[in-house]
């Protein structure tokens, strides 16, 4: 059958010939179960595939972009493989189907509003190595998504993006400048690492728990250097932040007053650079069950602690002291 939109249906297979249709254009066409471009297609229309009954796609090496809607309510669409080169995915261009796995291309930058909802089989393989904007409610509703690993390089993360998954524990790239409220809004959300000086470690608790709830504990990672031991140390003291990981760079040595309160730290590792043997053998006496590495001279001369576990603690924005 041929139509005036120059495109032509065999049997349950679309044949597009043309970037030229409506928004729209195959809307509740309950018999396309394929689609087949013939030409060098860049974007795919805005709610072109609304309502089909396509059950797998495979989208051609020139796409770039994916229009909102695009294919909304094609329940039964449980194959999706996204070709590299693609760049953004329009609001709910996949909502409400029944897609088993996203696997981002590494080009992918944008992932629109509501672009994944309602796919209650979803689980995500890859978000992306270098996306840029997760938009609101983009995964919400996702109810198989257990665990996903975000990107350095992610700017933003709307409302809701991964509200009603089934995430316990979230790392947050340290170049995240923005998340709305509820990201992880009904997840059985437990435990929230974010790097220390990073945009959203700097947020209140109060802040914070509009974006991940109220019942997360919160850890550190990363590295502080400090001239000032005492203050750094008073403020793990009264702080709400478990410490997890984070290198604690001390521009001179200390004395041994200031490396008994280490001691209180539950330190595992201190790693000592260009330290002397006297140096070493103090913190030894001091610290007797902490394991000591003296690493080779390199000049630096910085004593790097380790600090891990350190428990519960109370609330103080960390900054470099």
């Amino acid at each position: 059958m041929e139509d005036k939109m120059n495109s032509e249906i065999v049997g349950d297979t679309l044949i597009i010939k043309s970037s030229e249709e409506p928004d729209y254009a195959f809307f509740e066409k309950k018999n396309i179960r394929k689609v087949v471009f013939k030409f060098k297609i860049e974007v795919i229309g805005y709610g072109w595939f609304n309502e089909c009954d396509i059950r797998e796609l495979e989208t051609p090496n020139t796409v770039v972009k994916i229009l909102g809607s695009a294919f909304i309510y094609n329940k039964n669409l449980t194959i999706l493989k996204l070709n590299e080169g693609l760049v953004s995915i329009g609001d709910g261009a996949f909502s409400d189907c029944d897609v088993h796995y996203f696997d981002a291309p590494s080009t992918l930058k944008e992932v629109g509003v509501y672009a994944f909802s309602h796919n209650r089989n979803l689980v995500i393989k890859n978000i992306g190595e270098n996306l840029e904007g997760i938009g609101a409610f983009s995964f919400g509703w996702c109810t198989k998504v257990t665990s996903v690993k975000l990107n350095e390089g992610l700017l933003y993360i709307g409302d809701g993006a991964f509200k009603y998954c089934n995430i316990e524990e979230i790392t947050i790239p340290s170049t995240v400048e923005y998340m709305g409220s509820g990201v992880f809004g009904d997840n059985p959300l437990k435990r929230v690492y974010l790097y220390e000086g990073s945009p959203i470690s700097r947020l209140s608790k109060e802040e914070l728990d509009k974006i991940f709830g109220s019942n997360v504990k919160y850890f550190l990672k990363g590295a502080v250097k400090t001239s000032n031991l005492n203050c750094y140390l008073n403020f793990l003291k009264h702080s709400w932040f478990n410490i997890d990981n984070v290198d604690l760079i001390i521009d001179s040595f200390i004395s041994k007053s200031k490396i008994e309160r280490l001691n209180a730290f539950y330190l595992e590792t201190i790693t000592l650079n260009n330290a002397t043997d006297e140096q070493e053998e103090l913190i030894s006496l001091v610290l007797p069950n902490v394991a000591v590495i003296n690493k080779d001279k390199d000049g630096s001369n910085n004593i790097t602690v380790n600090i891990k576990n350190i428990g519960y603690l109370l609330y103080l924005n960390i900054g470099k002291v």
